[in-house]
């Protein structure tokens, strides 16, 4: 199994912490039964041989979770920026790791809304997974990539099928060019004229330390002098660790190199708090803000484990609360509140990195989770890491007080 951890780390600059041993194992195991192989060394050997296999282990553990619109805020500041620009020319975007290309997607049509002619923009994303970019390409999706309640822009832009899937409309399908990179090899960021803007959103947890300073370096180099970094609020340590710089643009997570004159559309920006000029077309209100936070489910089987897991942590008794997380999370997928409660085992057992590597995992379902927010600054500072922690304290001083 050590053998393995460390193809996908030569591969993808895997940090393990970042996925938990746990997950890490049953990824790997489901992916030899896929295959048909029981022996570890024949895996092995087929791993470094075939690339579709390596690739096919790489979509097993590292599971997508994205919709459209999911990071609101950061869209904004990006079509806000544009549009603040006071030169007609053309610009530039790259989505990176984009998954099954709803963030790409949501940047179109967030564009598109904003009356940015199409001519005036280039789209571009990346993503290691083939299987995932020929799904972008097809834009095909289901009830899932479609969350919150204001779904306005699926009839706008989205053709309906059977089965209750949807497929984006082909003009913007056709607007973003999709091509397959794996982010930590050389040459990975498209070379010509620079971004005006980079997602990179919930990767960097996914990537050694290493591994982060390679690939923050790489991005930083294709951006405009205007131009931002934007990344996941579970990462903005990272950055301001690695030097960048916040742009201070609410809510976006959005970073640019040192700068020692700040730019007129930057400043522009910041000062009209988000609003596009009054000269440039409005983006409409009707564009939907993504759910904060899952709604609560009703309560069933699983559902319970979670809640006894929760009463066992409550009463001291974390240990037996870590088995029926584990549970939860291998039968029902991703939740906060299951990788809060691991985090929290693990701090107890004085394993500072895996407390954090749930902590993350927390804060990357749920942005806004309050007890996470609360107890990750508190490891992030035994760790050295007074930045994440004094970044985390702030992000838990905006939260509105509990009612």
């Amino acid at each position: 199994m050590n053998i393995i951890v460390r193809v996908l780390q030569e591969a993808m600059g895997l940090d393990v912490a970042s996925i938990g041993e746990a997950a890490l194992e049953r990824g790997i195991r489901r992916s030899m039964e896929r295959a048909g192989e029981t022996d570890p060394n024949r895996y092995i050997r087929r791993l470094r041989e075939n690339q579709a296999e390596l690739l096919a282990l790489i979509d097993e553990v590292v599971v997508p979770e994205t919709w459209f619109f999911r990071d609101r805020a950061a869209i904004d500041a990006v079509v806000a920026r544009t549009l603040s620009s006071s030169h007609a020319r053309s610009f530039r975007f790259l989505c990176v790791a984009c998954a099954s290309g709803e963030e790409p997607y949501s940047l179109a049509m967030a564009l598109a809304e904003s009356g940015l002619p199409r001519a005036r923009v280039q789209l571009e994303a990346l993503d290691i997974s083939e299987p995932l970019l020929a799904r972008a390409r097809r834009g095909i999706y289901g009830a899932n990539s479609f969350r919150g309640t204001d779904l306005a822009f699926r009839d706008t832009y989205f053709e309906r099928l059977p089965e209750g899937q949807f497929q984006l409309v082909r003009d913007l399908r056709e607007s973003v060019r999709f091509r397959r990179a794996n982010l930590i090899d050389p040459g990975a960021i498209p070379t010509g004229s620079l971004y005006d803007a980079i997602f990179c959103r919930n990767v960097l947890i996914y990537l050694g330390a290493a591994q982060q300073r390679a690939v923050v370096s790489a991005l930083a180099e294709r951006l405009s002098p205007d131009g931002l970094l934007l990344v996941a609020p579970a990462e903005s340590g990272t950055l301001l660790r690695l030097g960048l710089v916040s742009a201070q643009i609410p809510r976006a997570c959005a970073f640019h190199p040192p700068r020692t004159v700040e730019s007129p559309a930057i400043a522009r920006l910041r000062a009209s708090a988000l609003a596009p000029v009054p000269e440039g077309p409005v983006m409409p209100a009707r564009l939907p803000l993504p759910a904060a936070t899952p709604r609560v489910p009703e309560i069933t089987d699983a559902a319970r484990l979670l809640l006894r897991a929760r009463e066992l942590a409550d009463s001291g008794q974390l240990e037996a609360a870590a088995p029926l997380c584990e549970r939860y999370l291998a039968e029902q997928g991703p939740a906060a509140d299951a990788y809060f409660l691991l985090g929290l085992v693990e701090d107890a057992r004085g394993h500072t990195d895996a407390a954090i590597s749930y902590y993350r995992r927390a804060l990357y379902i749920d942005p806004v989770h309050r007890e996470t927010l609360i107890h990750y600054p508190l490891v992030a500072e035994r760790a050295g890491d007074v930045l994440t922690a004094s970044a985390l304290r702030e992000r838990a001083r905006r939260l509105p007080p509990l009612s």
